[in-house]
């Protein structure tokens, strides 16, 4: 099928499923590489018979079973490695969250830490972690993250520098106080690329070789506290020059950072700018935190 607009499917309840596919793909990777052992448990220091998990969690069961969960089992399905050495089986619903592969490996999905804690763990994937429903949920959120690459760092890890398992963090971007942007200061501040990596880009750089976009470009101030994102007049080529066209272009204001748009995204940010910057760039941001956050509420 096709994808018109800005090419991103949403499934009930509106949740963006571009950043799922890749974490898939990198999951099922580590899966068969695990899976092409010759004993597995043996290297992984596990005693013979021992299951091996792999986990999905998403914010709720249904969710994770409409996104991830089922983009693994839809990649699996394509996959002649995955059919026919690992015996996975299209027409199964797996209605129980769990498909098990050869060796003792076993894939299940869930929405919370009791369907992570406690097993052998040698990969988790935390599926939109800045949307989760409960009460506290960037708190809850963080403390299940780093209790699973606790567990997986202090279980498996034998030699320094090397833990053959994997932790997978992805989500839209929210809000500067979200619990993915904890995990990456904690990232930024340990600064191993070796071990720990953030990646982080706007649709239009991921993007950019399928894309044909506008000449002119944009700018966008964000972060200021109690200050909302805004668009600053004048247009850029790509590489930041200004277009002298007879568009007065703004000045930057002192401490602000900018980021340069295309003009095919003009229309997002005139809307909601703080909610283009999020959903089109990736880029978390604060806001005035109004009682009222426009006239329309009034």
């Amino acid at each position: 099928f096709q994808l018109d607009g800005n090419h991103r499917f949403i499934v009930q309840g509106w949740y963006v499923t571009h950043n799922t596919w890749c974490s898939c793909v990198i999951f099922l990777y580590k899966l068969a590489v695990a899976s092409l052992m010759r004993n597995p448990q043996n290297f992984l220091g596990l005693s013979e018979g021992s299951s091996i998990v792999y986990s999905v969690l998403s914010v709720t069961k249904s969710v994770v079973a409409e996104t991830a969960f089922g983009d693994l089992q839809n990649f699996m399905s394509r996959s002649p490695y995955f059919l026919e050495a690992c015996h996975f089986d299209p027409d199964s619903k797996y209605s129980n969250y769990r498909i098990e592969l050869p060796g003792n490996i076993m894939i299940n999905a869930g929405s919370k830490g009791q369907h992570v804690i406690g097993r052998n763990t040698m990969g988790v994937m935390l599926d939109e972690g800045n949307w989760r429903l409960e009460s506290s949920p960037d708190l809850k959120a963080y403390k299940l993250y780093d209790e699973v690459r606790t567990r997986i760092k202090n279980r498996f890890q034998k030699v320094a520098g090397f833990l053959p398992a994997i932790s997978i963090l992805a989500s839209s971007a929210r809000d500067e106080s979200s619990f993915t942007e904890k995990v990456i200061k904690d990232i930024t501040d340990a600064n191993d690329l070796k071990t720990e990596k953030v990646y982080r880009f706007a649709i239009y750089q991921i993007k950019r070789h399928l894309l044909t976009l506008k000449t002119r470009w944009f700018k966008v101030t964000y972060g200021i506290k109690n200050i909302d994102p805004s668009i600053l007049g004048g247009w850029y080529t790509e590489d930041g020059s200004p277009i002298n066209d007879g568009t007065p272009i703004d000045s930057v204001p002192n401490g602000v950072k900018t980021e340069l748009v295309p003009e095919d995204y003009l229309d997002s940010f005139q809307r909601n700018t703080k909610t283009a910057l999020q959903s089109v760039c990736g880029i978390s941001t604060g806001g005035s935190h109004l009682l009222f956050a426009s006239t329309a509420d009034v």
